[in-house]
């Protein structure tokens, strides 16, 4: 219980998103599950979430602004596998994996 009341505490404190890493999907619903409680109880209320959202909504627009992201394809992907920075990008996931 006790990262679903950081989850809830730390939106309540001004963070506008609360990352829960790992792949434990059950902890990820109680999260997500104890923030949806905290706001139909108004223990987070509708205007921190709504301040939440609205930032969340400009960053999406500035840093999404414009054609979307395109991942390389053909030759410009040929170029980029296997160099120096592949590789190291490679192996540090690796590490995590």
């Amino acid at each position: 219980m006790a990262r679903e009341r950081a989850a809830v505490q730390a939106i309540a404190a001004g963070c506008d998103v609360a990352l829960v890493c790992g792949t434990d999907h059950a902890l990820h619903a109680r999260v997500l599950e104890a923030i949806i409680y905290a706001a139909e109880q108004e223990t987070l209320s509708p205007a921190r979430l709504e301040d939440a959202r609205r930032r969340q909504r400009r960053a999406k627009e500035r840093f999404l602004a414009g054609s979307a992201p395109h991942p390389l394809s053909g030759a410009a992907l040929e170029r980029a596998l296997g160099t120096p920075e592949h590789v190291a990008v490679a192996e540090a996931m690796t590490a995590w994996a």
